[in-house]
């Protein structure tokens, strides 16, 4: 089966992220012009809000013109999508560029993070890290494939709607054994027959964010590195996931 990626969404989870005033709201905002324009080349929204207000409301708002690529940066966690809406992207090799293309926008999503400390005078701490690809297959199956490639057949008749989840965990030795969570989702709608959905979530424990530091040494582009093969992994390998 031949995949089609629909979307890919790094998720940077922060700590120690504070905006105290309009002063250094500012000094972000021309920082993302300056040093991400070129990439968010839409009109960079600055969301009027208190400086007080909820650490996950967004307090800037990025996107491309072509309507590919946004993000929305609030102080608890920044998330940066693509969404691949040309067919001609979908189409080229994109198990190989497509992720390695969201990497480039998330190094400079990470290096502005990085830069905060010198912005607004306090390191901010990215404490996980997150790598979601959405994607669908083709099969002419559909959700009958799914019942007796994953699951006793015998034990589940004619399904509306069948959903799986698989975590593996792994533990990266180059990076001091950070763990890693791999979890995959597929499911399928009778009423779409041929259309088989695939997510993988890969994402560093959420038991590591008391006290790790992914900017130290660079982690988060080790971090990234390891969801980009995985991600190739179970997309190349499936379903013998």
């Amino acid at each position: 089966m031949e995949s089609t990626i629909e979307a890919i969404q790094t998720v940077f989870f922060l700590k120690d992220f504070l905006i105290k005033d309009d002063y250094e709201k500012s000094k972000v905002l021309i920082y993302l012009k300056e040093n991400l324009g070129n990439i968010f080349d839409n009109e960079l929204v600055s969301i009027p809000i208190p400086n007080d207000a909820p650490p996950e409301f967004p307090r800037f708002v990025m996107n491309s013109k072509n309507q590919w690529f946004s993000c929305d940066i609030s102080l608890n966690k920044v998330n940066v999508l693509f969404n691949v809406i040309s067919d001609i992207e979908k189409k080229q090799n994109e198990l190989n560029d497509l992720p390695e293309n969201q990497k480039k926008i998330s190094i400079g999503i990470f290096n502005f993070i990085k830069e905060l400390e010198n912005i607004i005078g306090k390191k901010v701490i990215i404490n996980r890290i997150g790598f979601i690809t959405k994607l669908h297959y083709e099969h002419d199956k559909g959700i009958n494939f799914l019942r007796t490639e994953f699951i006793n057949e015998k034990k589940l008749k004619d399904p509306k709607e069948l959903l799986i989840r698989y975590n593996q965990i792994n533990k990266l030795p180059e990076l001091d054994n950070i763990e890693m969570n791999s979890l995959i989702t597929i499911s399928n709608k009778a009423d779409k027959e041929k259309i088989v959905n695939m997510q993988a979530d890969i994402n560093t424990s959420a038991k590591l964010m008391p006290e790790i530091d992914f900017c130290i040494a660079d982690k988060a582009i080790g971090v990234l590195d390891f969801c980009i093969k995985k991600t190739k992994e179970f997309i190349k390998d499936f379903p013998e996931i």
